[in-house]
């Protein structure tokens, strides 16, 4: 099959090969997963019981899960869709150094933000008649946020520096090929409306991490990385904001198991609406001199 065979197709049909594309991915990373379980515990397997995993065996099916589950389908999807795959998923845009640095500082800028975020969000309440749906969503939070704390074990710099490879850099760049390479742009392209495919790309992103009261600031944060891609026409911008995000959080974390920061450091914002604002401003300016920059390399060149 030649690059671009589906470049003519509908919206729909490259919609339903897109999804197909992610499930089997998903089918891929859970076969992993019995793997690592039936290697590990078989006979807890085997007997119907769930083992506990470590943050090893929880490395290796982020990792497959990474691979499988993005990486793989958005690079596939973008030789299904054009001739010229690099170009399709915007890979081939080079970005200054001072881009760069009011990328990143924007990015680790919102991080009060997005906690004061997700405090609001988790203050919403459904009604009682949908308790059953809070109870379940509940239950994934918790069972996210447990699979989070063990993989952030890091007791060396080895684990460390792999941690910020598998949850900065292989989750930022598969997450972005796949919602922004792919999805932000399927959406964009069907309804010729850039905005529609920032933000409903920015939502389905959100969505299918499954942790619906982190929903608002994952959402916001979607839409964000969107929104850079659109002005930069550079899939490493998101990537690069995306990762900064991400490795903050894991450097935080490495730094209080240490001892060296306060334990509430990753929290910074999350219950202080003054902060909040302070963070968002900040955020603001780093983003529009980012912006601005982006705007001048397009004039000249």
């Amino acid at each position: 099959m030649k690059p671009g065979f589906f470049s003519d197709k509908s919206f729909s049909v490259k919609a339903v090969l897109c999804i197909a594309s992610v499930a089997a991915g998903f089918c891929v990373t859970m076969l992993l997963m019995m793997i690592v379980l039936l290697i590990s515990a078989p006979q807890e397997v085997l007997a119907g019981r769930m083992p506990e995993l470590n943050a090893g065996q929880l490395r290796i099916i982020q990792t497959g899960q990474s691979l499988f589950a993005f990486i793989m389908p958005a690079l596939l999807l973008a030789i299904f869709f054009s001739r010229k795959p690099k170009e399709y998923l915007y890979l081939e845009q080079k970005n200054n150094g001072i881009i760069l640095f009011f990328v990143i500082a924007a990015s680790i800028a919102l991080i009060p933000f997005i906690n004061w975020l997700a405090y609001l969000n988790q203050q919403l309440k459904l009604p009682a008649s949908l308790h059953g749906i809070e109870k379940w969503m509940q239950e994934s939070e918790t069972n996210a946020a447990e699979i989070m704390k063990i993989m952030l074990q890091m007791d060396s710099i080895p684990s460390l520096l792999f941690n910020i490879f598998l949850i900065g850099f292989l989750a930022a760049v598969g997450e972005e090929l796949l919602f922004r390479g792919i999805i932000q742009r399927l959406i964009a392209d069907a309804s010729k409306n850039i905005h529609l495919g920032i933000w409903i790309s920015g939502i389905i992103f959100s969505a299918i991490h499954l942790q619906f009261y982190g929903f608002l600031p994952r959402m916001l944060l979607g839409v964000y990385f969107g929104y850079l891609l659109w002005w930069s026409k550079s899939l490493w911008l998101p990537v690069l904001a995306h990762f900064a995000n991400n490795a903050t959080a894991v450097i935080l974390s490495y730094l209080e198991q240490r001892g060296v920061v306060e334990s509430d450091i990753e929290t910074v914002g999350e219950s202080n609406t003054l902060i909040a604002l302070i963070s968002f401003i900040i955020f603001g300016i780093f983003l529009f001199s980012s912006y601005t920059l982006i705007q001048n390399k397009h004039k000249n060149l």
